[in-house]
């Protein structure tokens, strides 16, 4: 009788270990989860800030003529509005000083998508629209300018490295087609890729 009361006490403390395990399993689920809800981007959020740019564009060829790749460093400035928890509106300034007689410049309007993946941490997708222009000061074509039209298309990343402190990190593509007139050569697509690091600071409303 003494064994069988034993095997029923150490049943039933193996069924309230269970039970102790499971309560500590959905509590520490709904810690993490109340973590990144308080740490995630909210609606109406204000964030402002600046970015290192790289602008690349790889080596085309337009009706036989050969435009060699293209890299150049500039900075920019930001500032972005949560309009709800996961849409975010942002606009953008860079500008590149100039290089190989270029120097160019663009300004955008972008949306964001918000996805949460870790403590502090969100990422996005990235569309857009906006102005690219430059000008060359190559003494063969004087100082031509041109302005055009862009859609961009991209993926970044947010991490809050403090409640008011936001590095960001994002790529994205430019789908732009410009004027060739003021080179004596037809219209044509170039390939731009845009690569920006920056801190951005935020602003609870």
């Amino acid at each position: 009788m003494a064994i069988g009361r034993n095997e029923i006490k150490h049943t039933k403390s193996i069924k309230e270990m269970k039970k102790i395990v499971k309560n500590m399993a959905i509590i520490a689920i709904v810690a993490v989860t109340n973590c990144m809800t308080a740490n995630a981007q909210e609606k109406g959020d204000i964030t402002v800030g600046t970015n290192m740019v790289v602008w690349w564009s790889p080596s085309q060829t337009f009706n036989y003529w050969r435009e060699p790749s293209y890299t150049n460093t500039g900075i920019g400035a930001k500032l972005s509005y949560n309009i709800t928890d996961q849409l975010r509106l942002a606009g953008e300034f860079d500008y590149f000083s100039e290089k190989d007689f270029k120097d160019m410049w663009d300004c955008r309007v972008y949306s964001h998508y918000l996805f949460p993946v870790a403590v502090r941490t969100v990422v996005y997708p990235s569309v857009g629209i906006g102005m690219i222009g430059g000008k060359t000061t190559d003494f063969y074509w004087g100082t031509p300018k041109s302005s055009t039209a862009a859609f961009t298309i991209g993926i970044g990343a947010d991490y809050e490295l403090s409640y008011n402190i936001i590095l960001s990190g994002e790529i994205r593509h430019y789908a732009v087609y410009f004027d060739g007139r003021y080179m004596n050569k037809n219209n044509y697509n170039v390939k731009i890729f845009n690569f920006a690091i920056g801190l951005a600071y935020k602003f609870i409303l």
